[in-house]
């Protein structure tokens, strides 16, 4: 019976011993994930605030998307210490991830240019565009579509990816463009009095660039 009470009392003993190691490495794994999570959520934050054509207002979600990862691997590590099957978690985590990102395609593309448009921003709000055969003046740039209105009222809901994947003009960024008028005149007219009439308008009218 002494024998027995005494092995008990050892088995415990090593098993609180066991828990008070996994508890300590438990704190240590969580203040280690917040202070490095705080760290390189302060880095994205001031690296994304000096470049001035990043949106500001996709800044929450992208530091929320980064925490949820950084606390994801963190909660993996945890299991890992109590002796928990970790590679079966990821095996499921990875097959779940590649299901998913096979039925939604196309729709984690628009999101993946739509973050892109949001940070680098080739086009804003009331720009006028063109891309492919379509155009017309940005309404509203969303995470998975922009929005155009044409010359004719037209409503266009273009998908992201659509937008990134070809060249785009935009018309509007540089605050000043060229255009070429071609204008005719009657054999029996004269060249010179031509151009001195358009150099005329040219210089009354304000609208016209002089560079």
């Amino acid at each position: 019976m002494k024998s027995m009470m005494k092995n008990l009392f050892n088995t415990n003993t090593d098993n609180m011993q066991a828990l008070g190691e996994n508890l300590i490495l438990t704190l240590i794994v969580i203040v280690a994930t917040y202070f490095i999570a705080n760290i390189i959520i302060g880095f994205i934050k001031r690296s994304l605030n000096k470049v001035e054509q990043f949106d500001k207002t996709a800044l929450p979600l992208i530091t929320t998307t980064l925490k949820v990862f950084i606390y994801l691997i963190s909660l993996i590590i945890i299991l890992d210490i109590y002796g928990v099957n970790t590679s079966s978690i990821l095996a499921v985590l990875g097959t779940a991830g590649l299901a998913i990102g096979l039925a939604l395609k196309d729709t984690l593309s628009n999101v993946a240019a739509g973050f892109v448009l949001i940070i680098l921003r080739p086009f804003k709000v009331g720009h006028f565009i063109e891309f492919g055969s379509t155009s017309g003046t940005v309404k509203e740039i969303n995470l998975l579509t922009t929005i155009l209105e044409t010359g004719d009222s037209l409503y266009i809901s273009c998908p992201n990816s659509c937008l990134w994947g070809v060249p785009l003009k935009n018309y509007t960024k540089n605050g000043k463009r060229r255009l070429d008028l071609v204008v005719g005149i009657s054999y029996n007219d004269s060249i010179d009095k031509a151009f001195e009439v358009f150099k005329n308008i040219i210089n009354e009218e304000e609208r016209f660039l002089k560079d």
